[in-house]
């Protein structure tokens, strides 16, 4: 039986220039192990400790702090600010009255809400739920959903809706009965 014929593969160009590799682990090259310390980045030949980060991050917050203050001082700033000083709170808002009262620190229960966020697309005064009317347990009549503010927002039972310029006359003019009662600010975003 004969062997068949070698066929001479092309020369690879590439093959050529390529050197062996060096498969040695060299430990002047890798840190040992170490357990406790503080993260480090390399960069270069240099170990960084990313603890650095905490000093030059809060360096850097008050420098952005002092650039975003400095406008306060220009004239056209001034006056704005003198001529309309309670201008955040001064946004039309929505006020939500439902049947029921307030727990054991009295008065009315009420909810206040700002226009834009009643405009928001996840916001819906719910009258049915699963193609049926919403059940008492639910909030009927009408219920207010509110799905990008915290649980507490969402005003179920409404009797009355109000629309205010300001509602710092409203209860404790806090924004709302639980607000006027505990400790959350106007806007409790989620």
């Amino acid at each position: 039986m004969t062997e068949p014929p070698q066929v001479a593969l092309p020369h690879d160009p590439l093959a050529a220039r390529l050197a062996s590799a060096d498969d040695r682990l060299r430990l002047s090259d890798w840190l040992p192990p170490q357990w406790g310390i503080v993260p480090r980045i390399r960069i270069g030949q240099r170990w960084i400790s990313t603890l650095w980060a905490l000093p030059i991050g809060a360096a850097a917050l008050i420098v952005l702090i002092a650039v975003a203050q400095s406008p306060r001082d220009l004239p056209g700033v001034k006056a704005f600010i003198e001529h309309y000083p309670d201008i955040a709170q001064a946004v039309p808002s929505v006020v939500f009255y439902p049947f029921s009262e307030g727990s054991a620190h009295g008065g009315g229960y009420y909810d206040v809400h700002r226009i834009e966020n009643m405009r928001h697309e996840m916001t819906i005064l719910a009258n049915e739920m699963n193609a049926a009317p919403v059940s008492v347990l639910h909030g009927a009549l009408l219920r207010l959903r509110c799905e990008n503010e915290l649980g507490f927002k969402r005003v179920k039972w409404i009797a009355a809706i109000e629309f205010v310029q300001d509602f710092a006359d409203l209860g404790a003019g806090q924004g709302g009965y639980n607000e006027d009662h505990e400790f959350y600010g106007y806007r409790m975003p989620i």
